[in-house]
């Protein structure tokens, strides 16, 4: 998927857990506000 294709979806990560997006992903969440996601 495109960089800013979905802008109101989010993704947590840990950069401990590995060297790619898909490694790192713990959590998703949806922006509803500016500064605020709803996980």
């Amino acid at each position: 998927m495109a960089d800013g294709k979905y802008p109101f979806i989010v993704t947590l990560q840990d950069i401990r857990r590995g060297d790619t997006g898909y490694e790192r992903h713990i959590c998703g969440g949806t922006l509803i506000a500016p500064g605020y996601v709803l996980r």
